[in-house]
């Protein structure tokens, strides 16, 4: 006859508690699961509600440019104009976007000290100081297409040289 085994004391294996605690225990998982999904959920809906903004900001910019609508000049150029070889200012130059930017064309005098402000465009463009007596300088100022932002500053001194020597 098979010998019959008798089962575990109950003080010393609690079924019932076990498989309640692993119950609780996979039940915080879940819940743990659950909030790593919603965010990466929540990031990614972040990052491509970013990059659609950013992407009708660049639409609007662009075709804002290109139907010559009244374009505002949002680029903030400052500096001062010297002569190359004394350093000393120079007065009453003019600064001006080159003739190769998009128009709205924008220009600004120096004051009797060499010091300019210009308020231009933030894309990429030439801007040329002039002034008697000395030879026109131009420079590229700006930033590109893809990485502009509405509006900012940049520091920009010119050198100019005289014509005819000295």
């Amino acid at each position: 006859m098979a010998e019959r085994r008798e089962l575990p004391d109950e003080d010393l294996f609690h079924a019932k508690e076990f498989w309640e605690e692993e119950e609780r225990a996979a039940h915080r998982e879940a819940w743990r699961q659950l909030l790593r999904w919603l965010a990466v959920f929540v990031a990614l809906f972040g990052f491509g509600s970013f990059v659609m903004w950013w992407a009708g900001q660049t639409v609007l910019y662009g075709t804002a440019r290109a139907t010559d609508a009244e374009t505002k000049a949002s680029w903030r150029l400052y500096g001062i104009v010297r002569d190359e070889e004394t350093q000393e200012p120079v007065p009453f130059a003019r600064i001006a976007d080159g003739p190769k930017a998009k128009a709205p064309h924008f220009s600004s005098v120096a004051d009797h000290l060499g010091h300019f402000e210009l308020h231009t465009l933030p894309e990429r463009h030439e801007v040329t100081a002039s002034a008697l007596g000395y030879r026109p300088k131009t420079i590229t100022v700006g930033r590109e297409w893809y990485s502009w932002m509405p509006s900012g500053d940049e520091r920009v001194d010119f050198m100019l040289r005289r014509e005819g020597g000295r």
